[in-house]
């Protein structure tokens, strides 16, 4: 018997819960979609729940700008211990008492900004092709270069006992492991991750996201509402300018060739990328504007 897969576009945020990694959750996701194509935009470690966006059909050429978005967590940080693993899963390597005297909010202060991070070796990221943290369980140190991040906000929520709760938005590719151990660190202890939960990713928030159990039951009970779930192809890049085009220019732009377009809205830039729709008002894909007036397509929607 033939089972097709269906052709999806759009974005859907979901709610990953605890104990799954990114690839399964996607794995899942697809199948009750019965998606021909899917990915993510961001990995979470099975260890943290939150926002894991997952981008269907041609939502996928456009992943890039999830994965460039700043995220926001919750992250809950024990001090007084370090793990070999830097989160709750691994072995106590270290225990130090800590001042709780101190002023945890001038420690915190102090992390605001860029800066450089050195990546964990229970990482996913790869290292000639294999991802680090399978050298670190083979009991091997890689060297590692310092990444540049940005810490946009970091806040207290609570400190009770040896708890520290705190809302975190960062750029991409910031390892919030490594911030709970430099922040105990600082406070003169040390600490590993205990619990963690992205809240947001870009524009997007917790609340505009769906858990697995409730995709399973309109799976089942309402198979025709799932779509309703999916967001456009072009949500991660909704704050770009836009563009429309009529028919004539649209075929071209469709063709790949420049247009010249009418006066714009002017930008002090000689270059800038902007969202392109057609004349009947459909997402046509992200094309350059160049000195506001010219429109060279960059990525396009197959049609």
């Amino acid at each position: 018997m033939n089972y097709s897969k269906t052709i999806i576009n759009g974005i859907l945020l979901l709610d990953k819960p605890k104990g799954l990694s990114s690839n399964r959750a996607l794995g899942w996701t697809k199948k009750i979609f019965n998606a021909k194509k899917a990915g993510h935009a961001g990995t979470l470690d099975p260890l943290a729940t939150g926002i894991l966006p997952i981008l269907f059909g041609e939502a996928t050429k456009f992943a890039e700008f999830g994965l460039d978005s700043d995220k926001r967590y919750f992250a809950d940080i024990y001090l007084g211990t370090k793990t070999s693993t830097g989160d709750v899963e691994g072995e106590v390597i270290e225990k130090k008492s800590f001042n709780k005297d101190i002023n945890v909010d001038k420690i915190l202060d102090s992390f605001i900004g860029m800066q450089y991070q050195l990546p964990p070796m229970y990482s996913a990221l790869k290292y000639q092709g294999k991802p680090l943290y399978k050298y670190a369980r083979a009991g091997q140190e890689i060297k590692r270069n310092r990444r540049r991040i940005d810490i946009k906000s970091i806040k207290l929520v609570s400190l009770k006992n040896s708890f520290l709760r705190i809302d975190v938005t960062c750029s991409k590719g910031t390892y919030i492991r490594t911030l709970a151990e430099d922040i105990g660190e600082k406070l003169g202890s040390c600490a590993h991750l205990y619990n963690l939960r992205r809240v947001g990713v870009g524009i997007f928030d917790i609340d505009q996201s769906i858990n697995i159990n409730k995709l399973e039951l309109l799976a089942s009970s309402k198979p025709d509402v799932l779509s309703h779930k999916l967001r456009p192809v072009d949500s991660f890049i909704n704050h770009w300018p836009s563009m429309q085009l009529n028919v004539q220019q649209e075929k071209k732009f469709l063709n790949g060739q420049p247009i010249r377009v009418s006066p714009y809205n002017q930008r002090n830039e000689n270059e800038y990328l902007v969202r392109v729709y057609g004349f009947s008002n459909d997402f046509l894909g992200t094309a350059q504007m160049i000195n506001n007036e010219i429109l060279r397509p960059k990525r396009l929607i197959s049609k």
